[in-house]
């Protein structure tokens, strides 16, 4: 669900919504009509909605009337997207809320209902959809007690996306810390991030543990992680014992692991670092359930797998990033809050179901024990962020209803190793030897350019034959997709009859 909705209302989130529209044209105007048919509301809805925008646009830049209506509604305005957000998430009381129980020492539902003058039943009604989220992950908010309730490293975590969504860095969200002294303090950590990005976000996470703990909340961890991380080095000095008098050591160690683990957690696409090559030697140990996982996973593909001079195991990267992935799901006993829940994936039609069902089937079959148990139990949200982290490897992998592709066309043409590299990446094509039979082809993709007769090819085969064109433009490649999917299709369903080109 995307963090939109799980925070404004309606009526903002219809505002929001058309101001991402507009600013995405790029000085292209659009009208009234054009709005109502692309967010697929009535004229006089958009209309409304339209007018209520234009009154958020006219108070925040101060521009006149004129002068908004016309930058606006060709997405020239200088305000951003996110200054826009900010300023919603502003008025949103379910967000307001959430920040009022993470940074209020004793808070209190009726003092915050009073402070927005609302009713407990409108809170309550506000909050639905938020609560309703944060049940995926076993986090409840009471509004009798004023609290959130659940695993206080899930808490956390929910926080830290929160905030950094909700802000993308444009301010600093928190009145008791600040911000310039956390970052000092931050730079010299031994394993402080260079990158800009990500070194913000782990302040804010670390803000948001300062600011629990103030509160009196610390991290517990269960005893299989507690033994999973008994010999792993951790950096005592993140918390002070001068500064935090009211934890004892034990609980200033646990929420100095907590932050490395913050650290470590999250996936990362650049090469291994020392640091992490350290803690992946040391994640691969038969008594880490993660690496289990990962074993077991890699396994099942290997079978599949095209490229047996350059396996998948060999991939540091990837064997790393399934390892945070396990390792996290273990720890945190099972799904957790990421920022990659609070964005909607496009839903595409075709849906590659063999990679998933070998993943599914891969956690199904891991022993009934209780360090498994959070695999079995959220098996459906692990293979799906699983199967995404092998997205990128798919063309590396032959199932059996391949669509298989034979070039018949000059092969030292330049033309030739475009198609073929753009073929390569499709996964589910297996492009033919140039000396392979016609008859073992699905799809022949056949060059008038170098004078090949298609009556000829036709002649040899029953395979459906593409034209291809020295000249062939970003619709060519599109058509040619189309044809693979559509025998694709058939095979997956024998009683489709595929179209030739």
């Amino acid at each position: 669900m995307r963090f939109e909705e799980i925070f404004l209302e309606k009526a903002d989130l219809q505002k929001f919504e058309m101001f991402r529209l507009l600013a995405s044209q790029h000085h292209d105007a659009l009208t009234i009509t054009d709005l109502s048919a692309r967010m697929r509301l009535s004229y006089q809805q958009t209309y409304n909605i339209f007018q209520e925008l234009l009154g958020d646009v006219i108070s925040l830049t101060g521009e006149t009337r004129a002068a908004a209506k016309r930058l606006l509604i060709r997405g020239s305005l200088e305000l951003s997207l996110d200054s826009y957000r900010c300023t919603l998430l502003g008025e949103a009381v379910a967000f307001q809320f959430m920040d009022y129980l993470a940074q209020t020492s004793q808070p209190s539902v009726d003092q915050f209902a009073a402070d927005h003058f609302i009713s407990h039943s409108t809170l309550l009604r506000k909050t639905t959809t938020l609560r309703k989220f944060l049940g995926q992950y076993r986090i409840k908010v009471s509004l009798t007690q004023a609290k959130f309730t659940g695993d206080e490293k899930q808490i956390r975590l929910f926080l830290q996306a929160m905030y950094w969504l909700g802000y993308r860095g444009l301010k600093w969200p928190f009145r008791a810390i600040d911000q310039q002294a956390l970052a000092a303090q931050y730079r010299v950590l031994p394993n402080a991030a260079t990158e800009p990005i990500r070194a913000l976000q782990e302040q804010v996470f670390w803000a948001v543990c300062r600011t629990r703990i103030a509160h009196g909340c610390v991290v517990r961890w269960s005893a299989p992680a507690t033994q999973l991380f008994a010999g792993y080095p951790v950096e005592t000095t993140l918390y002070p014992a001068p500064l935090f008098p009211r934890l004892t050591p034990q609980e200033l160690l646990s929420e100095s692991s907590f932050f490395e683990f913050f650290q470590h957690k999250n996936l990362r696409f650049t090469p291994i670092t020392p640091q992490e090559d350290q803690l992946l030697n040391y994640l691969k140990r038969p008594r880490n359930p993660g690496w289990v996982v990962v074993e077991r996973m890699m396994a099942a593909l290997s079978a599949y797998d095209a490229e047996a001079a350059a396996p998948l195991w060999e991939d540091p990267q990837l064997v790393m990033n399934m390892l945070r992935l396990a390792t996290a799901f273990f720890v945190l006993d099972g799904n957790y809050v990421k920022q990659a829940d609070f964005f909607a994936s496009a839903q595409l039609t075709y849906r590659q179901t063999q990679l998933r069902a070998l993943l599914a089937q891969a956690v199904a079959e891991l022993p009934q024990t209780s360090g498994f148990t959070a695999f079995h139990r959220d098996q459906a949200q692990f293979v799906e962020l699983a199967f995404f982290l092998f997205v990128p490897y798919l063309h590396r992998f032959r199932w059996g209803n391949t669509v298989k592709v034979k070039l018949v066309m000059a092969t030292s043409d330049i033309v030739n190793g475009e198609i073929r590299e753009f073929l390569a990446n499709i996964h589910i094509v297996q492009i033919l030897p140039h000396d392979a039979p016609m008859t073992g082809a699905d799809l022949i993709v056949t060059a008038p350019d170098d004078f090949i007769a298609p009556e000829q090819v036709f002649q040899q085969t029953d395979a459906v034959t593409f034209n291809w064109y020295l000249n062939a433009t970003e619709t060519d490649y599109y058509l040619l997709y189309q044809q693979i999917y559509q025998l694709y299709q058939a095979k997956l369903r024998p009683t489709a009859t595929p179209q030739q080109a």
